[in-house]
């Protein structure tokens, strides 16, 4: 029975010679052959030499191929071993193959006698082994294999130099470098050094306290910089590990990093690992399938977890700290997509950020956690979309084996400008998509999100979309509802896009939108309409086509309006009544038609006043403008309308002049209504009317009678003025068949306060008057003179305008020159 604690006894023999002694051992991979030939005695010690070769040998986890190797073995009298000798060949293993290994051993030891009882146990000493050349040849070694050609020549050749000796006392062991520094050079130009602390020392394990450490040196066309490790242990289980690392350049699997750092904190206890990783880098470009990535600073800093025994490793962000990235751009040149971000973060959530296995059949990749950016800007040929992008929250698995991936999620908020013209915020829906190989496949379901117009006044009210997509083979298609913030379903549409290339259409159909009082009107869709124009009823609808190319986007569209009537527009306006017409567009974005439109109008109700059976044409070229052709309507058996002229839709400034052609006077004095006041002939005139501000005026208008004509006055206020004042006796008298030569009004001021009226009339009556020869009636020649200042309601307001009247007469006839005689 052995006895570790028992001495060893001396053999039974005091001599012993070898000559020529042939050893065989067979091994799964070929027999390997070594011949010993020496002498030893127990007095004197002795020597003896080592000759070994094999064509194949080994085991499956390590063999040799053509090796051959000698040694000397010397045992001194004093208990000293010496030990020199060296190996050349080739060394396999399930890592990769090293080519031309030619390497020396020697070792400087005591004490043999130990062995033998005569002398302490124990094998201490120093062992040296010095590697003169190794070759790893990348098609033969997968982890070399696997490293990219970022830019240079592929790495085809590996080589290996440098010695380490190895001190063995009963204390422990340490382990340093001899002669310099291990350098692996790359037959490309990469050249990695490793060198230990400052006295050299890679491992050192006195009883249970232990440290070991080194510093790298990197430079090469893919990678330069430096990196340090040290390690420390108290209890010979536990490791404490501080590494940091900096690198200038480095290029991984097609990602290029400028200015990488990164430091490590924490501890290793058999195969469990944990600590604190920090991040500081730069990717100067990344290409991953279509994707480019450029200018992406990043830095965080994150808790580590592993079970290298498991092959199970955690990652997530420190307490309070999410992955940080600066700024960013990304690129996906068969899109014409360009998209850049600022101050994006990528944060956990209820799990580890990162969690993976490797190493066996079922190795997995999950990535989970909540995206956000401050800002994005994306470019899609010439479309673009600046704004906050909502937050994603979201969870990512990943199967090497089967080179799959799945990703599902949730995103929320965001608000951005899409255009330069529509306004999208608060976001809100779910999406999970998948990879096989190439094959993308994705659905997305959009329970929100509203769009407006991004201008200071807006056209069309805020609506809410939502809707659903679905994208495989490349192709996307989706449809949508769109409804106003409370809810009423505005219409539907439906689209498609190639995401290859870049192209895609969509379209929308409102259907009939029935306007009723307390539910849908117009002034909730178009906001601008508030306060103008109110209590509608009728329908209305409209369809809208949308189509996308890496060059831009182009929309049209068509509307049509049933029998629309409205209270309004404005104060002035009671009501107005059946509007019909049916609008083509040939762009929703800037919104111009097609030409010139053509809408009729059965009644505006002026309450004093009614315009009927108009109509109005007109255009809109997409500069935000409205082009009148031609608006107008029968008035008093002649017309009044507007033709040829621009208004503009933004509230600016803008000009028409409203033209009135062939009024009976007879019927428009007749509407008047006013007691004893009658006429004939034709007026004509211009009132040219400014808009600003929603604010209208008219800027010295004027109307005149085409030709001579009659006006009379005979009413009961004449015939009670008479009595008070001889002088508007014969004023009123004279008004009583005025037959006027010429009559014309100026009218200026704001449609919305006092309107300045100037009244001239110039003609002949015959009047009464009292001569030497007693009362005879004689005709005499007139130039009435009339100021009127009133609102235009006030206007309207038949008592009024006849008490406004006698006053102006009155007032004129007591300035008025003695008439012709």
């Amino acid at each position: 029975r052995l006895t570790p604690e028992a001495k060893p006894a001396p053999p039974p023999y005091d001599r012993l010679k070898i000559d020529n002694l042939a050893l065989v051992a067979a091994t799964p991979n070929g027999p390997a052959t070594a011949l010993i030939s020496g002498a030893f005695s127990l007095v004197s010690g002795g020597e003896f030499n080592l000759k070994f070769n094999a064509d194949r040998a080994g085991f499956a986890a390590a063999s040799v191929n053509s090796v051959k190797g000698a040694a000397i073995i010397a045992l001194a009298e004093n208990g000293a071993i010496e030990i020199d000798g060296g190996v050349a060949g080739d060394i396999e293993t399930a890592s990769g193959v090293a080519r031309g290994v030619d390497a020396n051993l020697s070792a400087r030891l005591t004490s043999w006698r130990g062995l033998f009882g005569d002398g302490p146990q124990g094998i201490y000493g120093r062992a040296l082994a010095r590697v003169k050349s190794s070759m790893l040849n990348a098609a033969e070694t997968p982890s070399l294999a696997a490293i990219p050609a970022a830019g240079a020549a592929p790495v085809k050749v590996l080589t290996v130099k440098g010695s380490i000796a190895g001190d063995f006392s009963a204390d422990g062991v340490v382990l340093r470098l001899d002669d310099g520094p291990i350098t692996l050079a790359a037959d490309r130009g990469d050249v990695l050094i490793l060198t230990g602390g400052g006295d050299s020392v890679l491992y050192q394990m006195r009883g249970k306290n232990g440290r070991a450490g080194g510093a790298l040196k990197l430079a090469g066309p893919v990678a330069s910089g430096d990196a340090v490790i040290a390690a420390e242990t108290q209890d010979g289980a536990q490791w404490t590990i501080a590494a940091n690392a900096a690198l200038k350049e480095q290029t991984i699997a097609g990602v290029s990093l400028a200015g990488l750092t990164a430091g490590f904190d924490g501890a290793i206890s058999q195969s469990l690992v944990s600590g604190r990783l920090a991040v500081d880098g730069l990717v100067r470009t990344a290409d991953i399938g279509r994707l480019t990535i450029s200018d992406l600073p990043s830095k965080g800093h994150f808790d580590i977890k592993a079970d290298l025994a498991a092959r199970m490793m955690e990652i997530s962000p420190s307490a309070n700290d999410c992955w940080r990235f600066d700024r960013g751009a990304f690129r996906l040149a068969d899109q014409d997509l360009d998209a850049r971000v600022k101050g994006a973060t990528l944060c956990g959530t209820n799990g580890p950020l990162l969690s993976m296995s490797w190493g066996g059949a079922s190795d997995y990749v999950r990535l989970q956690g909540a995206l956000a950016a401050a800002q994005t800007s994306v470019e899609m040929g010439q479309t673009d979309f600046t704004g906050a992008p909502p937050a994603i929250r979201f969870e990512l698995d990943y199967e090497p084996a089967a080179n799959a991936s799945r990703a599902m999620g949730e995103f929320s908020g965001g608000e951005g400008v899409l255009a330069d013209s529509l306004k999208l915020s608060d976001a809100a829906g779910s999406f999970e998509t998948a990879l096989d190989g190439d094959k993308m496949t994705l659905s997305a379901n959009l329970s929100r999100l509203t769009i407006a117009q991004a201008a200071e006044i807006e056209f069309v009210a805020p609506v809410a979309v939502s809707g659903a997509a679905q994208l495989e083979n490349d192709k996307a298609a989706f449809d949508f509802d769109v409804k106003t913030p409370r809810g009423v379903l505005l219409g539907r549409g439906k689209g498609a896009h190639d995401m290859r290339a870049g192209r895609g259409s969509a379209t929308f159909d409102s259907g009939d939108l029935a306007f009723a009082a307390g539910s849908l009107q117009p002034d909730r869709l178009i906001p601008a309409l508030k306060g103008i124009i109110s209590t509608a009823s009728g329908a209305a609808g409209g369809k809208a086509e949308f189509s996308w190319t890496p060059d831009g986007i182009t929309s049209s569209g068509a509307a049509l309006a049933k029998d629309v009537s409205f209270q309004g527009p404005g104060v002035a306006v009671t009501r107005t009544e059946g509007v019909d017409g049916a609008l083509v567009f040939k762009s929703l974005t800037p919104v111009a038609t097609d030409g010139d439109q053509t809408l009729r109008i059965r009644k505006i109700d002026l309450d004093a006043l009614d315009l009927e059976n108009g109509f109005m044409t007109f255009s809109l070229p997409g500069d935000d403008t409205l082009k009148i052709v031609e608006a107008e309507f029968p008035w008093f058996g002649g017309t009044i309308g507007a033709y040829n002229s621009t208004m503009a839709l933004s509230g600016a400034k803008s000009e028409t002049k409203l033209q009135i052609d062939n009024v009976n006077l007879s019927d428009l004095l007749a509407f008047l209504k006013v007691d004893g006041l009658s006429g004939e002939g034709t007026i004509e005139g211009v009132l040219p009317l400014t808009f600003e501000g929603g604010r209208a005026r008219i800027d010295k208008g004027i109307l005149s009678a085409k030709g001579a004509g009659v006006i009379r006055y005979t009413g009961q206020i004449a015939a009670a003025a008479g009595q008070a004042d001889p002088t508007t006796e014969l004023a009123f008298d004279a008004l009583r068949e005025f037959r006027y030569e010429s009559l014309s009004t100026t009218i200026d001021g704001p449609l919305d306060g006092t309107l300045h009226f100037k009244v001239f009339f110039e003609g002949r009556s015959d009047v009464s008057m009292t001569t030497s020869r007693g009362k005879q009636t004689v005709q005499s020649p007139f130039i009435f003179r009339v100021n009127i200042d009133a609102p235009l309601l006030s206007l309207i307001d038949q008592a009024a305008v006849s008490l406004d009247v006698r006053r102006q007469i009155e007032n004129a006839s007591r300035g008025a020159p003695e008439p012709n005689k």
